[in-house]
């Protein structure tokens, strides 16, 4: 590429990369220091850390997440920063993953219903949205809110030029590496453009970035854990123990209750009410959101037929497109309503115009006002990871003397084993019975314990069975205590 080329591509994708940094400067502002999904990217980071040091990753080590093969590989990447420098580096992912989603929504609204204004409203709505800000950037992790970013790029480029074809594919097929929810829209993609009868080279070279995903996906399992179905078979069994709903029975009350707590009620039912809007317009570009939003749920109701766990993370496809329609119902979908009922007073329009403006009024001041609470709320984890590597050097010294660790809750098992860079297997879990001797990293303060899936009650139940047993306060910081016995 010469040097025309090059600034030509300079003047295309300055303007999106500037905003993708400006949401993403704004998005820590708001959220503050990300907490993330620690049991997920936890993971990933050992996985990637074994990579580096030429082992495969232990994908079947008891109490281990399921594994995202694009998710491991950004582990391998930043494992040579240290702990600390992976967590940051992994911190500055999100948010610029943040910072990308909100444009590609604002670019898809744009191109789809061919309007400024709606754009900015269903970006802003989905910035400013507290559930969304907090789950996203401090519940995703590594996999989620990225596979959520590149659905929408892709269907972004898609609307700026129809049947696009190669690059949409290659962003689905990457975000299939992250989430296999995303096999479902490359499907539909694929679909789409075989229907218009590309030339046979084109439609094999589109065949093969779509099959990409699974069949990488596949080689993946199958090298490392001896089973090409490994994930879907660890993510099912993994159900059992865990206290989250499953199954197809289920699949409508946490699809309400998980869009609702997203997004919020005036978002969630306005947006609905413009997808109906949209769908009965019948524009092409108003439909592909409309079929995108169609397939994330779609996704999400597979869950529950092949009883997998139904997590509120999960609805993050569809809760980014939502925003879409709830803009477009307060521009032109209610003009566009108006019109297909016949109700054409100028007085009836002025009213849905005055409506429109209060209902984005009210949406802003109540997410403004709430976005405050998000750095607050996730206040407790952040400290608890800069807690935990900092008392990281005195429990590796007190380790050598008591023989073995443990940890109350399994969600801390890897936690733990990277920030003290111990492998997996020096990590235990206290369960019903305590162990004679050994070194318990247990939380310090209530809040800590229940981020990690260790109520106040549980916590106490388990230091006065420590106590009971000769367990010892030997160390402790803001957020943990280190309890010992037989250390001497």
């Amino acid at each position: 590429m010469g040097a025309e080329g090059c600034t030509h591509v300079w003047r295309r994708w300055r303007t999106p990369a500037g905003g993708v940094i400006l949401i993403a400067l704004a998005a820590r502002l708001l959220a503050g220091p990300l907490p993330l999904n620690y049991y997920d990217t936890a993971w990933a980071l050992i996985w990637g850390r074994e990579i580096d040091h030429g082992r495969l990753p232990s994908y079947q080590w008891a109490g281990a997440s399921t594994p995202h093969p694009l998710a491991t590989a950004v582990g391998a990447l930043v494992a040579p920063l240290g702990t600390s420098g992976a967590w940051q580096a992994v911190g500055a992912i999100v948010f610029l993953t943040f910072g990308v989603l909100d444009v590609a929504l604002y670019a898809a609204v744009r191109s789809a219903f061919d309007s400024r204004l709606a754009g900015l409203l269903a970006a802003g709505a989905l910035l400013l949205c507290p559930p969304f800000l907090s789950n996203a950037l401090g519940g995703s992790g590594l996999a989620d809110l990225p596979a959520t970013a590149l659905v929408l790029s892709a269907a972004a480029l898609e609307l700026r030029r129809p049947r696009r074809g190669t690059a949409p594919l290659v962003l689905l097929a990457l975000a299939g590496l992250l989430r296999p929810e995303a096999w479902g829209v490359t499907f539909g993609y694929w679909c789409w453009l075989a229907s218009g009868r590309p030339p046979r080279r084109e439609l094999l070279r589109a065949t093969l970035i779509a099959l990409s995903a699974p069949l990488i996906w596949g080689a993946s399992d199958l090298v490392i854990a001896g089973n090409a179905a490994y994930s879907l078979t660890h993510a099912q069994t993994s159900v059992g123990h865990q206290t989250v709903a499953s199954g197809i029975a289920d699949v409508p009350v946490v699809a309400f209750h998980g869009l609702r707590d997203l997004l919020g009620v005036p978002v969630l039912v306005i947006g609905c009410a413009g997808a109906l809007v949209a769908l009965f317009e019948r524009q092409r570009s108003g439909l592909v959101l409309v079929a995108l939003l169609a397939v994330s749920l779609a996704e999400f109701i597979a869950l529950g037929v092949l009883h997998l766990p139904l997590v509120e993370r999960y609805l993050l496809d569809s809760s980014a497109v939502i925003p879409a329609f709830f803009a477009y119902a307060l521009t032109r979908g209610r003009v566009d309503a108006l019109r297909r009922l016949h109700l054409n007073a100028r007085w009836l329009r002025s009213a849905s115009f005055i409506a429109a403006v209060a209902i984005a009024g009210y949406v802003g001041v109540v997410d403004i006002t709430g976005v405050g609470r998000v750095a607050t709320e996730q206040r407790a984890a952040v400290h608890a990871e800069a807690d935990l590597v900092s008392i990281a050097p005195q429990a590796k010294r007190l380790l050598s003397r008591c023989g073995a660790l443990y940890v109350p809750p399994y969600a801390l098992i890897s936690l733990t084993a990277y920030d003290l860079d111990l492998p997996t297997s020096a990590v235990g879990r206290i369960a019903a019975r305590i162990p004679r001797r050994g070194l318990v990293l247990a939380p310090r303060t209530g809040s800590v314990g229940r981020y990690f899936a260790l109520g106040g009650a549980r916590s106490r139940q388990v230091r006065r069975a420590l106590a009971a047993r000769g367990f010892k306060l030997l160390g402790y910081d803001r957020s943990w205590l280190l309890l010992g016995a037989g250390c001497d």
